[in-house]
């Protein structure tokens, strides 16, 4: 079973962002700050890493992704809010151990909203996680 990430990407605080999913989030961070495909993150300067959440199977980040693609864009401010308040580059965070950093920070992001629900779009989206 192959793992994977979904992450978003942003110009500047609570500026340009987008979304995306990656089975090897380094190299895929990596070719966003260095250009390496033209589009919207190149075009908009989206060169930040500010959230990124691991997943087991890839099925279940491309569902993650499907989803989140649905929210309003109020409703992912407010998760890289709780997750990474000041908006800083998290490129540096991502190795080997990827998967520990994003458990850990999904669950500060769990626990900063446990009576917060109303940030959450779906409540559910707190069990997605695998």
């Amino acid at each position: 079973m192959k793992s994977g990430h979904v992450y978003i990407m942003a110009n500047r605080r609570r500026g340009k962002t987008y979304l995306g999913i990656s089975s090897k989030l380094p190299l895929r961070v990596y070719q966003h700050k260095n250009g390496h495909f033209d589009g919207y993150t190149k075009d908009k300067g989206c060169y930040l890493l500010v959230w990124y959440e691991f997943h087991e199977d890839l099925q279940n980040a491309w569902q993650r992704e499907a989803q989140m693609k649905k929210w309003k864009r109020d409703w992912k401010l407010k998760l890289i809010d709780a997750f990474n308040p000041d908006w800083v580059d998290l490129y540096h965070t991502l190795s080997k151990r990827s998967r520990h950093v994003s458990e850990k920070a999904r669950m500060l992001e769990v626990g900063r909203n446990a009576n917060q629900t109303a940030l959450l779009p779906a409540q559910e989206h707190c069990a997605v996680f695998v």
